[in-house]
């Protein structure tokens, strides 16, 4: 018996953060059947020579080619969470011309706002909508944003 011989890729990252997703392929072209694996656990219905994920886990495919057989690994997938935060006005966020307010976050490790400022707290003095990115220690990131009125 002949083992089957195939390539696996990735088509994305192995660490995804909630939300995101990633295609796992096998590259051959003569092999009769596909069996995708979660966890040791066989998935049902997965029978292509890809599969998208969007959970953590440890994947494998079984390539079967006649009456042989081989079980590939792929790199275990990762699933981080979002960053959670708020941005807090510290102050009104309506006030009069020659006013002002501080925005800040209220978590995170990098911070990006509207304004450019990549400081977890930026001083306010005209009208609009702010918008702040915070990425977490996973390189996630999230996305919030707040208006600010000065009639």
């Amino acid at each position: 018996c002949s083992t089957p011989k195939a390539t696996i890729a990735i088509a994305g990252k192995s660490a995804l953060c909630a939300g995101e997703s990633s295609y796992l392929t096998v590259k051959s072209s003569s092999y009769n059947t596909y069996q995708w694996l979660k966890d040791g656990q066989l998935l049902s219905n997965e029978t292509k020579q890809n599969i998208l994920v969007k959970e953590a886990g440890n994947y494998a495919v079984k390539i079967t080619y006649g009456v042989c057989d081989t079980t590939i690994s792929f790199p275990p997938i990762t699933m981080s969470a979002l960053p959670v935060f708020d941005i807090i006005a510290e102050g009104k966020t309506a006030f009069c011309t020659g006013g002002n307010v501080w925005l800040s976050a209220s978590a995170g490790n990098t911070f990006t706002w509207s304004t450019g400022s990549n400081e977890k707290r930026i001083n306010v003095t005209k009208g609009g909508q702010y918008t702040l990115t915070v990425f977490n220690e996973a390189g996630c990131k999230e996305t919030k944003s707040i208006a600010i009125t000065v009639p």
